[in-house]
């Protein structure tokens, strides 16, 4: 009986000693190595992954250079980083080669042919997958390329595809979130005044400073939204099943054969007055067509007046010429599908498009017109630039990435005082007209009576926006713009998330709540140029048993993928609300996704796992050196050995 009561008594002990013994380091006080970590704008995110990439013993310091968040092109500028956290917002295209080409515009990885399997990413980025015909083998490949770069290369862990919530008033009817607010605008009305409203004929929001407003550099939302404000896409598409539509500036197309399109577009568009507003403010006179002290003047001498110059197809030519153009463009290269483009000898209200197109044998099979992604979507992305103003009498000759010869664009054109201004000053063909904006305060636009009238919706004509001004303020503080926005001094609030008064607002009749995924993406980029996870061990071939052969960086790439738990992130600085991507590209694109192989959830024995195949042996877990508990400890052990040499005696 009292051995029984000893034994009870010693397992209580142990039990005890357990609860207390906390496990909270790796044996050894130095880590495998250190990973710079530049924040960029998510800093939180550099903090959570710190404790994670502590579990496998890698060290994090958190610092480098500052910026927005947003994809730099330059970003490989900024050296000193092994990782960095940022968004992208147009990763919504099959066309990857911007980011994961060797020599892609945004290749901020450091992705070059060095790198193992990058010479077959880049063969099937360049040669394969842009010149296969829309079909399940298209699908297939581009599925493919995506796995290749997340098992083979891994040059980032794809974080998020964040989920917006817009809000408005209850009393503002008919905006449609698919649609965005510039081509809601005619559809759009008040029904009444809501609480803080003082007036009918404006519409109030907030935005960050706009950036550059010419949209052949512009790259952030504020500028955006202003560009579609002035100005109007090529092309009109529905955004929910990404089918061209005849609602826009282009009324119809006919195919004059399986790489050659024809476009006519709508009769009687006129350019807006070339305003200058660079002087502008709210005590300037209004704006006046009339007085030709407030227009600006082209390259070529002409300036508008909003009635006396018509958008023709020059127009459209121009536009895609100079976003294809090195010479004016830092992303032509993504323009070199365009093998031709020109305006008709007929009509100069048409245009044509020519796409590359190859004759070629894959797996045996002779295949000929192959076609690139439907390019609606391209001429949906950008809006019309006008030829009279950005064009020159030049007789220079440049050329475009496909080949096209351009009359009129020399490398100096972009330091012209009309390129320039036209940074700061745009105007276009849309439904409003800049007035005046400062920085760090507000941009007002207002309604212009020159628009064509027809509605990129229904394509109903004789339409106008609901409002004759729209107010933008520059609010940096977002707890004070929807504060702003609550106290009705917003008619719109479309800012980071605050979960609880969102879903409050749900609920709440004064309010109507738009939810939509974004197509940007936020993601965690890797430096493969840096030692430990790229650099040197990228040719360190490891001798393991898998399908596919792997190096150290490699490995190590793929053990910080699972270290990192995203669930858990998205939990806590998101409510679960956003959507976790596991693919390089965005789920924006429904008809392109399907559920790729390789992912990376998190899994810390999977992550010890590759950094032991790396080399990295796993320390032995040690106890806490926490006084109270050392204390307790060797108390609990001198019990023990009192109660086994009692037992003993007996």
């Amino acid at each position: 009986m009292k051995r029984r009561t000893a034994l009870k008594t010693s397992l209580l002990i142990v039990f005890i000693i357990g609860s207390v013994v906390q496990v909270t380091g790796l044996k050894g006080t130095e880590p495998f190595f250190t990973l710079k970590f530049g924040v960029g704008y998510y800093s939180d995110y550099a903090l959570q992954v710190k404790d994670y990439l502590a579990d496998i013993n890698i060290e994090v310091e958190i610092g480098g250079e500052m910026w927005a968040g947003f994809l730099p092109p330059n970003l490989m500028d900024y050296r000193d980083w092994d990782m960095v956290t940022l968004f992208k917002g147009d990763m919504n295209s099959i066309d990857l080669r911007k980011y994961f080409f060797s020599n892609g515009t945004y290749n901020i990885f450091g992705l070059n042919p060095g790198i193992p399997y990058q010479n077959q990413s880049d063969f099937m980025q360049e040669m394969i997958l842009p010149y296969l015909p829309l079909s399940s083998e298209k699908y297939s490949n581009f599925n493919l390329l995506q796995e290749a770069i997340m098992e083979l290369i891994v040059p980032l862990l794809p974080m998020f595809n964040p989920r917006n919530y817009l809000s408005l008033w209850s009393n503002v009817y008919g905006y449609r979130s698919n649609w965005g607010l510039s081509d809601s605008l005619p559809y759009m009305e008040y029904t009444s005044l809501h609480e803080g409203q003082v007036s009918l004929d404006e519409f109030r929001m907030a935005d960050s400073n706009w950036k550059e407003l010419n949209q052949i550099y512009s790259d952030d939302k504020a500028s955006e939204l202003i560009i579609q404000l002035i100005s109007e896409p090529i092309i009109q598409i529905n955004p929910d099943n990404k089918v061209k539509m005849k609602t826009g500036i282009i009324e119809d197309w006919e195919f004059i054969s399986t790489y050659h399109t024809k476009y006519y577009l709508r009769e009687d568009i006129y350019w807006n007055p070339s305003f200058n507003i660079t002087d502008r403010d709210e005590n300037s006179d209004p704006l006046n067509a009339s007085n030709t002290n407030q227009l600006m003047t082209g390259l070529k001498g002409e300036y508008s007046n909003g009635t006396n110059l018509r958008v023709t197809a020059k127009d459209v030519v121009f536009t895609l010429l100079a976003k294809a153009n090195q010479v004016t463009s830092d992303s032509a290269n993504e323009y070199d599908w365009l093998a031709d483009c020109f305006v008709d000898g007929n009509n100069s209200n048409s245009f044509h498009i020519i796409q590359k197109h190859y004759d070629w044998y894959i797996n045996g099979q002779y295949i000929s017109d192959f076609l690139l992604v439907d390019i609606a979507r391209y001429l949906n992305d950008i809006e019309l630039l006008p030829e009279f103003f950005l064009n020159s009498t030049e007789s220079t000759v440049s050329h475009t990435e496909g080949g096209i010869e351009c009359t009129g664009l020399y490398p100096e054109i972009v330091n012209t005082p009309q390129w320039s201004t036209f940074s700061k000053s745009a105007f276009g063909c849309g439904k409003f007209m800049l007035d005046y904006s400062k920085k760090n305060s507000i941009t007002v636009l207002r309604k212009s009576p020159y628009w064509f009238g027809v509605g990129a919706i229904f394509g109903n004509s004789g339409l106008e926006p609901f409002v004759d001004t729209i107010v933008i303020e520059v609010i940096p503080d977002y707890v004070a713009e929807f504060a702003k926005f609550v106290h009705g001094e917003l008619d719109m609030y479309d800012g980071p998330i605050f979960y609880s008064e969102m879903r409050e607002m749900v609920d709440n009749p004064d309010y109507l709540v738009h939810s939509y995924v974004t197509p940007r993406m936020d993601f965690i980029a890797f430096n493969l140029n840096r030692p430990n996870i790229g650099g040197e061990d990228n040719q360190a071939w490891l001798n393991l048993t898998d399908d596919y052969m792997y190096t150290k960086a490699l490995a190590v790439r793929k053990a910080i993928c699972h270290a990192i738990d995203r669930e858990e992130i998205n939990q806590i600085k998101y409510g679960g609300e956003y959507n976790i991507v596991h693919r390089p590209s965005t789920c924006w694109l429904p008809e392109w996704f399907n559920d790729i192989r390789v992912k990376y959830d998190y899994n810390l024995e999977k992550a010890w796992e590759l950094m032991e195949n790396a080399g990295y042996e796993k320390p032995l877990p040690f106890i806490t050196d926490n006084p109270l508990t050392i204390s307790v400890v060797i108390f609990a052990l001198v019990v023990l050995i009192r109660i086994k040499k009692r037992i003993n005696k007996k």
